[in-house]
């Protein structure tokens, strides 16, 4: 099992309001918010990102560069680099129909003409995806 310390000498004395007893990492409180909030947030963050990325994304053959993606991420209030953009385009390219045209500089990014089919659904799927 992982050591707690860590989380403790992550944050500053005067950041701690509280440690309970048995110190675990989801317990301590930092600047007035429990560290398993943060990171809930800091995931929902990366997942609401990757969705806007992806209705940045112009379909094929128009494309934009990563750098117009990361400056509109930007101004939305995204605290990200180029990179961020770069890495989160290759993990929306293993599971959406994303291409990388590097024919050109700078390279762009688009989504393929024809989307991606689905598999039909029978006839439970749907009550199940609805939550009922």
């Amino acid at each position: 099992m992982r050591s707690n310390t860590s989380a403790l000498h992550a944050a500053r004395p005067s950041d701690l309001e509280h440690v309970a007893a048995d110190t675990k990492p989801a317990l301590v409180v930092v600047g007035g918010e429990k560290e398993s909030a943060r990171r809930r947030r800091a995931a929902g963050d990366a997942a609401l990102r990757l969705c806007m990325v992806l209705t940045m994304l112009p379909r094929s053959p128009r494309r934009v560069a990563a750098r117009a993606i990361a400056v509109r991420l930007v101004a939305a209030g995204f605290n990200i680099t180029l990179r961020t953009v770069e890495r989160d385009l290759q993990k929306l390219r293993t599971v959406f129909p994303v291409e990388l045209d590097a024919t050109h500089k700078p390279f762009g990014w688009s989504l393929r003409e024809a989307p991606a089919t689905f598999a039909a659904l029978d006839d439970e799927e749907p009550v199940a995806l609805a939550g009922e």
